[in-house]
């Protein structure tokens, strides 16, 4: 997924270094020349429009802070925060600094909501969502494929180079996930 466009490649590094998270990271590259350079991410980001074709796929967990704080908050809070374990204390009237990064990530209600549920816990692990990650990203790469292949003069074997690039997966495993989902 394209996040950006620049026209030099040090604008371009300069935004890699400021949006580089835990959840991301590993995952931002650029790419192109002089003097339109991309910046895209293979790390698969999921969204409300998903949760249909990952629900079977999801962690209790997960289901219970989506149930608690909402769909779109929980997926800013996934995508934002996989794999990584969030402190949990008592709500306050004046948020600890923790306490007011998630709530310029999913609102005040949300966090405040989460605060309370888990306060119990003193820490939150945010569940990683690997395997509906992997299934949203398959399929991106299936769709992506079909797209690519529909245009005049663009070969199967040309379509898997590029994807596996603009995913940051080998030809091998783009060939072995078109064939086998």
């Amino acid at each position: 997924m394209i996040l950006a466009q620049f026209q030099s490649f040090q604008d371009a590094c300069d935004y890699v270094d400021k949006h580089t998270t835990p959840a991301n990271a590993g995952h931002l590259f650029i790419d192109g020349e002089e003097p339109n350079y991309r910046v895209y991410s293979t790390a698969p980001q999921l969204n409300a429009a998903d949760y249909p074709a990952i629900k079977a796929h999801l962690p209790r967990l997960a289901h219970e802070i989506i149930g608690l704080i909402g769909i779109e908050a929980a997926f800013k809070l996934f995508n934002a925060k996989s794999g990584v374990s969030i402190a949990i204390t008592q709500w306050r009237a004046n948020p600890t600094k923790q306490q007011a990064e998630l709530v310029n990530l999913i609102g005040r209600a949300a966090a405040e909501r989460l605060s309370i549920a888990y306060q119990t816990q003193r820490i939150l692990l945010i569940p990683t969502l690997k395997q509906a990650k992997t299934r949203i990203r398959n399929q991106r790469i299936h769709a992506e494929f079909d797209r690519l292949t529909q245009k005049p003069h663009t070969s199967a074997r040309a379509a898997v180079t590029r994807l596996a690039h603009q995913f940051g997966l080998t030809e091998r495993t783009i060939w072995h996930i078109l064939k086998n989902n």
